[in-house]
């Protein structure tokens, strides 16, 4: 099972779906998460997009990458050419890689999490690579050398202590050889010096939440509060963390609610406007090897008590071939419309079954939550990993990046709302 992420996107365009279109592909051994990071130069006044790629190999003591393509929007007449840098192997099973926003560093950063449940590459740690120069600098670990086998896998920048630089929001799991699993819902005090130094102070939360989250800023009938939303995987749960105060420091402040246990192990989650009505919703998904599925809650107006109403999009995943640790779907990518009353389709990565698919939404009443599934790549007995998406021409279309992992390639989509 690879794990994915999720991104929004904004599309100014109106037209008749149509199935994404492959412009070609390029090789990359084992590839596994995606992910663009958007950078803007003020002298050039030039917005640029860097592709981010992971790959890890299950083999004991094998090495893992992190790979970069720099501009990679000047290739898409011809993907073949893409040979990707390596930005560095000194990580161990690399998972969600990310561009740190440019205003945390006043520099280009890329954060790795890294580590797993695989024999050997269990240690993992968030681990940040200056690419701002020509050369890439080495990884500092800001997690901190407790010598427990914790790994990670997401990375968000918020100011958690409202001093005004921005903290590490993560989570983090291990499975004892032991025991049962166990997670964290934690953060990484940054320490505010002159350059990024090792061993940033931890904070956690909460136990429980394990892999995937997403923070976020909601209105309530009290004022804004920030929150976020967890999938735990290990424990079945979909839950929110919120703090009164609007300080994680304060722990007699943060509270939470679990908004529904029924589903399964419950993969990522995501805050969007699916229905592209004003109203926010969250987009999951739960992985499984029978039934994974893709769902839609409404957003109450006080995401403290209100019920957040579940819609099921789609249903029935399950890997092609079974085995320890394999399951379906892996995360959704809402393509949010900017036109008004146009419901968003959908993009799926199909994870262990093998396929990357496309939800329409089958009518674009708001009160109507049938979604057709369409796959638009199928790799057949192998594994479709983190996709990415993004309008690298800023044109209205999208290309989509889709790694499929078994085959050692990362395909290249055109799409055309």
């Amino acid at each position: 099972m690879i794990v994915t992420a999720t991104i929004l996107l904004t599309v100014a365009t109106l037209a008749v779906a149509v199935n994404p279109q492959k412009v070609g592909s390029f090789p990359v051994k084992n590839a596994a998460f995606t992910n663009i990071y958007r950078t803007f130069d003020k002298k050039t006044n030039k917005t640029s997009y860097d592709l981010l790629i992971t790959s890890f190999d299950a083999v004991p003591f094998s090495t893992d990458y992190a790979y970069i393509v720099r501009d990679v929007g000047r290739y898409m007449e011809n993907v073949g050419a893409i040979k990707p840098q390596t930005l560095t192997d000194k990580v161990t099973w690399p998972n969600e890689i990310s561009g740190v926003p440019q205003n945390v560093f006043n520099t280009s950063m890329v954060a790795i999490p890294d580590g797993f449940l695989v024999p050997f590459k269990t240690k993992g740690g968030i681990k940040l690579v200056n690419i701002s120069g020509s050369a890439f600098g080495a990884p500092v670990l800001i997690t901190e050398e407790s010598g427990e086998d914790w790994f990670y896998h997401r990375v968000q920048w918020v100011d958690m202590d409202n001093d005004g630089d921005y903290d590490a929001l993560t989570c983090r799991a291990r499975k004892p050889l032991f025991g049962s699993e166990e997670g964290e819902l934690l953060w990484y005090e940054n320490p505010s010096t002159p350059t990024v130094r090792p061993g940033w102070t931890p904070h956690v939360i909460a136990k429980g939440p394990d892999v995937y989250f997403e923070y976020y800023r909601l209105n309530t009938p009290n004022g804004n509060k920030s929150c976020i939303f967890t999938a735990q995987f290990f424990t079945k749960s979909l839950s929110v963390y919120w703090t009164e105060s609007g300080n994680w420091l304060n722990s007699d402040d943060v509270k939470s609610r679990i908004i529904d246990n029924t589903t399964g192990a419950v993969f990522d989650v995501t805050v969007n406007d699916i229905g592209n009505d004003g109203s926010l919703d969250l987009l999951v998904t739960t992985n499984n090897a029978a039934n994974g599925s893709v769902l839609a809650y409404e957003i109450p107006p006080d995401f403290r008590t209100g019920a957040f109403p579940r819609h099921l999009l789609a249903s029935g995943f399950k890997p092609r071939t079974q085995g320890m640790g394999k399951g379906a779907p892996g995360s959704a990518y809402p393509i949010k419309y900017i036109v008004p009353r146009k419901k968003a389709p959908v993009i799926l990565s199909g994870d262990d079954d093998g396929r990357a698919y496309i939800l329409y939404a089958a009518q674009d009443d708001i009160r109507d939550w049938t979604y057709t599934l369409q796959p638009f790549l199928d790799v057949g007995e192998g594994t479709v990993g983190q996709i990415t998406v993004e309008d690298l021409k800023q044109d209205g279309s999208l290309y989509i990046f889709v790694p499929a992992y078994t085959q050692g390639q990362v395909h290249v989509f055109h799409y055309q709302p």
